[in-house]
């Protein structure tokens, strides 16, 4: 069914119903995916603006293009799509109105904001010595030093086309629990499979890899959304158990997996902590800047 909504389709929807008068002073914000749809459903005037989803960032992109044809360019639309390696490869928006996520993508901007220490405390047993917000920092550094090593070979991968499979890798297989590290060689050697990568010798991908690490690197910009959950996961009642003991953490296993992980940063992200971003002073700016059309709930 999604492959019958392309952006035209998308883009006509929209025109169509600005033909309306109860969307006649109406924004309308494009979004990625049913998540992104999601997550700014919290944050938006209901009565002001109206979510569209693509189905993907390219898509986004095209159905801005297709309402800004012509002589008269459509008013009041906006999108919003993951900045993934865009802002650390210098990449300029290819067209007006696109607002990317602060961090790599909306999962890392929950993540590196005090949602996560919010949803800690929830896993956390309450006669722990350390409190959430140190367990929140202690799974937060972890997480994002392997996150990054990740991320750095993602971003190989997408700057030279390697064609490497990352879709549906178990992260947790190259994961040591005991140390907390994670075995890149093995995840390499995993990502060559079942992809283009594989026609590649894997020492020149390693050695690539390790030059690129001498590179600084944003740790936000690099680490991807869905590496973390999937961390996140691991480490959750494995940290809790090393600070809380193993009666404290019994009630973490087996309760935290990465679905209802992502719910619950979602929910914990409010319009308290969206304020705070770079992305909402964007999103301000253009309300001011398109005057009538409003996205932000009051209480942003």
């Amino acid at each position: 069914m999604k492959d019958f909504i392309t952006p035209r389709r998308t883009a006509n929807a929209i025109l169509m119903l600005r033909a309306h008068a109860q969307y006649r002073n109406k924004s309308f914000l494009v979004v990625e995916g049913p998540t992104d749809r999601d997550f700014f459903d919290r944050l938006i005037d209901q009565n002001s603006c109206d979510i569209k989803v693509a189905s993907g960032k390219d898509n986004v992109i095209m159905v801005l293009k297709e309402l800004q044809k012509g002589k008269k360019k459509f008013e009041g639309v906006l999108g919003v799509v993951d900045a993934d390696f865009w802002l650390l490869n210098g990449v300029a928006s290819p067209v007006d109105n696109l607002f990317l996520t602060d961090t790599h993508d909306l999962e890392t901007m929950i993540i590196s904001s005090p949602a996560l220490e919010e949803v800690v405390r929830d896993y956390s047993p309450p006669d722990c010595i350390l409190s959430s917000e140190e367990i929140g920092a202690l799974i937060r550094g972890t997480m994002v030093t392997i996150g990054k090593d990740i991320g750095y070979l993602r971003w190989l991968n997408d700057t030279e086309s390697l064609g490497l499979r990352f879709e549906g890798l178990p992260i947790a297989d190259f994961v040591e629990p005991m140390t907390l590290v994670i075995d890149m060689a093995g995840l390499i050697s995993a990502t060559r499979l079942g992809g283009n990568g594989d026609s590649l010798e894997e020492a020149v991908i390693k050695q690539k890899f390790c030059e690129l690490q001498e590179v600084a690197a944003d740790t936000w910009q690099l680490c991807q959304g869905h590496d973390l959950m999937s961390l996140f996961e691991i480490f959750l009642p494995l940290i809790i158990k090393e600070n809380c003991g193993q009666d404290s953490a019994a009630g973490s296993y087996g309760q935290s997996d990465s679905a209802e992980i992502s719910q619950s940063l979602l929910a914990a992200f409010g319009p308290v902590f969206f304020a705070e971003t770079k992305l909402h002073a964007a999103i301000q700016k253009w309300e001011e800047d398109n005057h009538p059309y409003l996205v932000l709930s009051e209480y942003n």
